[in-house]
């Protein structure tokens, strides 16, 4: 057996988001939206009894309590970053105006960093506008290649079957 390292508990995050959901859902109305009986699921968020949380039931539980922490746990967990993208927020951009957007968000950026270094430092309350300014210009550029996406899939031929390239290259129904 390959030996890992020690890891934070997913399903200790999943029991806080459940019993503390940030958007009010009680903790028995998410039980019952995911179709268990409220002492099962506690059970299986509490690891008790052998019973342990179905893996499948991650992505409805962050869903109906509107938090992503256990995703951003294994994002950092894993040695990256999870960045939602506000995609309703702006759902009818075009490609032309999130360049837009992206480059301003860029350029404010940069002036914070170049205000904050004009005195050779960047001191607490510089660094923390610096790195909101960082999170928002990488969110403004994820987005500017989501709506890219959503585009491509636009203009995409129609059809029953499509080539899928890549090593192997194989059909897929569409």
């Amino acid at each position: 057996m390959r030996d890992y390292p020690s890891y934070p508990s997913v399903t200790a995050v999943v029991r806080e988001v459940v019993k503390h959901a940030g958007n009010g859902v009680p903790a028995k109305q998410v039980a019952d939206t995911v179709g268990l009986p409220y002492q099962t699921f506690m059970a299986q968020l509490g690891r008790r009894s052998g019973h342990k949380l179905d893996a499948d039931l991650l992505l409805p539980l962050m869903q109906i309590t509107d938090c992503c922490a256990p995703l951003e746990l294994m994002a950092v967990e894993m040695g990256g970053v999870f960045v939602p993208l506000p995609d309703a927020r702006h759902p009818v951009w075009t490609v032309q105006r999130q360049c837009m957007d992206s480059v301003k968000r860029f350029g404010d950026l940069m002036q914070r960093v170049a205000e904050a270094m004009e005195d050779g430092s960047i001191d607490e309350g510089e660094r923390h506008e610096i790195l909101r300014c960082g999170r928002e210009t990488q969110v403004a550029i994820l987005s500017l290649l989501h709506v890219v996406e959503r585009e491509a899939k636009k203009q995409r031929a129609p059809g029953p079957m499509q080539r899928i390239e890549g090593p192997v290259s194989r059909w897929s129904a569409r």
